[in-house]
């Protein structure tokens, strides 16, 4: 970056893109518009949120911008406007309370390569509250200026007055996380509960996508501290099926990393070393409540028929109370203050939550010397240096509980970002206990998994347009990397068409089969899957040849989603003959089937429009009407009532394989 968008003359401090999210916390932060008695009265609303301004008059949008503009192309740092949307922002040496340290250390680096803690340092010694001053008096001038360009007439008598928050406590200023998209760290957390479900997959395909779209490092963690829920070999499966969906982690288990252990239940010490940090900070204590008496609180809630929740009673023992629990039982819980733990959701936007006022003080530290997840993901997620943290919005309500758990250990906390929900057709949650999906499950029945990754992103979005009415395309993971795009997420619960999976299966094998290598590996698995199922019997001779298996999947390309449907009833004519039981059970004239057989022994042309002709002319020539021999022949060579049409069958077959089929038919005794 040039210095000059740092020189003295300008006076503009370079901003980043945490102003966008101090933006979120200025929740007090109106632009108030008082008419006069005289005048038609307009419903005037300004709102300021997540780094842009919109202003509104009876429902109609009249302007809408940034308040941040890109001073440098990743991304990484923004200015404050000051060319059309905010006006007159000057910030220099005066905002600062260390003006000379701060002043000469921006003008010394504007690369922003110096020693991290400088520029943390900065965000200390900023005075803010004449820069929050600057920033709503600017935002009232433009504010004023955009309605008097546009209601000038109406402008002379209206009185504009600004309020902001006097809550602030601090302004994340040039965080170490955000100076380059190497310094996004995300994290894949699973619970080892059982094998990883669409759901989970989900969410660690899209934190795969944001990592590597920004550069970053992904890290898969273990989340085992509920010890009662854990599967055995869970984590193993878990580590084969994200391997063969092509989404490797660059730290985790098995993976030296520098934050490691990956395991929480490896990194107990940790968490009761923090848990102690906080007991000496007033900011948790001791519960020595028996589960009887939690049991009687919860009991009562439902009698009354309000929430339940942890009475807090332990908050407040004197000593007396102190000394008669000395050597129970107890938990660690954590003290939550009536404050908003607000946040700027990635996909949801502003979020603000009282927990106190619905919630008791939550356990964080259970009596066996296990955390729960509360205390576990926070400690671990700022111990590891995660930047963002993208997870399903079924724990947004638990978010401003972790907001609360950072401030009380004096931590800047991630960005967070929740998924919507996914539900089925009928508008239930997907849920882990539908056995069906699973990502093994997918993997048994032949699902590759290019068309899952697919699949899932056309659910939840994320890039532009992407596979929409009934467009099906595959995009290798490679390229959903370079389009991902994490403002796209929608925020409504996402609506999970599983019969959709097929198309997008289909879609990847086209692609395999189009390709030489692809062709060749689709073949041999295929010759796995009918070797493995129909090789048991003895008395069945398999055409496995390359030539042949080949031919079946040119024919079967849109017929099937996946290879593993030839071997299904409808398609098992083309490795089994009818049985003898089901050729005497037929109703056929012997002589007509021999003759036919004769007259085909000595058809060279052997295609679908050839054997048409054949036919039409056979049923002609020996007085049998036409639908009644197709019938007879489609029954007699694959066994079926119903299905693709005799010519077609045959072709697939082969001459040599229609004749013995006839052949059979014509020893029916």
């Amino acid at each position: 970056m040039a210095v000059s968008h740092f020189d003295e003359k300008s006076g503009i401090v370079p901003c980043h893109t945490e102003w966008g999210r101090w933006w979120q916390t200025v929740d007090e932060l109106h632009i108030e518009v008082t008419l006069p008695a005289n005048t038609k009265s307009r419903d005037v609303k300004v709102n300021v949120t997540n780094s842009s301004i919109t202003c509104q008059i009876s429902g109609k949008t009249l302007f809408s911008g940034n308040l941040f503009r890109k001073v440098r192309g990743d991304d990484t740092l923004w200015t404050l406007e000051d060319n059309g949307t905010l006006l007159n922002i000057v910030l220099s040496k005066a905002d600062f309370s260390e003006k000379e340290t701060v002043w000469e250390a921006i003008m010394k680096d504007g690369s922003f390569k110096a020693d991290p803690i400088t520029y943390i340092e900065m965000s200390k010694k900023m005075d803010l509250e004449k820069l929050q001053i600057k920033i709503t008096l600017s935002v009232k001038t433009t504010v004023k200026d955009i309605l008097k360009s546009m209601y000038y007439e109406m402008m002379s008598n209206w009185v504009f007055s600004v309020r902001h928050s006097q809550n602030i406590k601090h302004i994340q200023y040039l965080n170490i996380r955000f100076y380059s998209d190497s310094a996004v760290r995300v994290r894949f957390a699973p619970s080892p509960t059982g094998q990883l479900h669409l759901g989970g997959f989900r969410t660690a395909l899209y934190n795969y996508l944001f990592a590597k779209s920004k550069g970053g490092k992904y890290i898969l963690r273990i989340e085992d501290t509920d010890r009662t829920r854990v599967v055995n070999n869970a984590v193993e499966q878990l580590q084969e099926d994200l391997k063969w969906l092509g989404i490797e982690f660059d730290e985790g288990p098995n993976n030296n990393g520098p934050y490691g252990p990956y395991i929480q239940s490896e990194r107990l010490e940790n968490y009761q070393k923090r848990t102690q940090q906080l007991l000496n900070s007033g900011h948790a204590y001791k519960c020595y409540c028996s589960e009887k008496r939690l049991e009687l609180l919860r009991r009562d809630a439902l009698r009354t028929r309000t929430i339940p929740r942890y009475d807090n009673k332990c908050r407040s023992l004197d000593d007396e109370e102190l000394g008669r629990n000395e050597g129970k039982k107890y938990c660690i819980r954590f003290k939550l203050n009536q404050s908003d733990g607000f946040f700027n959701d990635l996909v949801y936007g502003h979020i603000a939550r009282n927990v106190a006022a619905v919630e008791g003080d939550p356990i964080i530290l259970k009596s066996d010397g296990f955390p729960t997840y509360h205390l576990a993901n926070v400690v671990d997620d700022h111990d590891m240096k995660i930047s963002h943290v993208l997870r399903g919005v079924e724990w947004q309500p638990s978010t401003s509980k972790h907001i609360l758990l950072y401030k009380a250990f004096g931590w800047n906390p991630p960005n967070f970002g929740h998924l919507p929900l996914l539900i089925n057709k009928d508008g239930t949650k997907l849920s882990k206990r539908q056995n069906d999906i699973t990502i093994n499950t997918y993997r048994l029945k032949g699902i590759y998994p290019e068309a899952l990754l697919n699949f899932v992103i056309s659910c939840g979005g994320g890039f532009v347009n992407n596979n929409e009415k009934n467009n099906v395309y595959i995009q290798p993971l490679s390229e959903l990397v370079s389009k991902f795009d994490i403002s796209l997420i929608n925020s409504n619960s996402c609506q999970v068409p599983l019969d959709k999976l097929g198309y997008f299966n289909q879609a990847q094998l086209k692609i395999e089969l189009n390709s030489d290598l692809g062709r060749k590996r689709t073949i041999e698995e295929l010759k796995n899957i009918v070797q493995n199922t129909f090789s048991k019997d003895k008395s069945v001779e398999l055409n496995l040849s390359e030539k042949h298996l080949n031919k079946i999947l040119k024919w079967s390309i849109n017929r099937i989603t996946n290879i593993n449907e030839l071997i299904h009833e409808n398609y098992k004519f083309i490795w089994l003959k009818p049985s003898e039981s089901a050729i005497k059970s037929m109703d056929y004239d012997i002589d007509i089937v021999i003759k036919l057989k004769n007259h085909l022994i000595n058809i060279d042309d052997f295609t679908i429009d050839n054997l048409g002709t054949v036919f039409k002319e056979f049923s002609k020539s020996n007085n049998i009407v036409y639908s009644n021999l197709m019938k007879m022949l489609r029954n007699i060579i694959s066994g079926l009532k119903q299905g693709p049409g005799v010519s077609e069958i045959m072709v697939i077959l082969g001459k040599e394989e229609v004749i013995d089929r006839l052949n059979k038919a014509c020893l029916k005794g």
